[in-house]
């Protein structure tokens, strides 16, 4: 039943078998990153001329875009607890004060 690939694939060293699963697996992988979700096209008027771009939307754009948010609101949460304590001293506000503002604000980072 088995066809001959299959047959030479048994034959082959362990090693040689493991490097070919990654391959494969790293193959699905750039597949994945590059699936395309939807293309964006925009058009803009330059010296009178229409000009047409079309940009495509992948999964790996979406992955970044995401990490990018989640990395700059905990970064913002370390500057914030690092300035906090400074900013209490300096304005002469008292930390529940603080911390009832900075969650009014929307973003919950006084330390508690």
């Amino acid at each position: 039943m088995g066809g001959r690939a299959e047959r030479c694939g048994r034959k082959l060293p362990f090693t040689s078998r493991l490097r070919h699963l990654f391959s494969n697996a790293h193959g699905l992988l750039e597949r994945f990153w590059a699936f395309e979700l939807f293309t964006a096209q925009d058009t803009i008027t330059v010296d009178g001329q229409e000009i047409t771009g079309k940009r495509a939307v992948t999964v790996g754009k979406l992955i970044k875009a995401i990490l990018i948010l989640v990395v700059g609101y905990w970064v913002s949460g370390l500057i914030a607890r690092a300035v906090g304590p400074i900013i209490v001293k300096r304005l002469r506000v008292e930390a529940n004060q603080a911390k009832l503002i900075s969650c009014g604000c929307g973003s919950c980072w006084w330390p508690v």
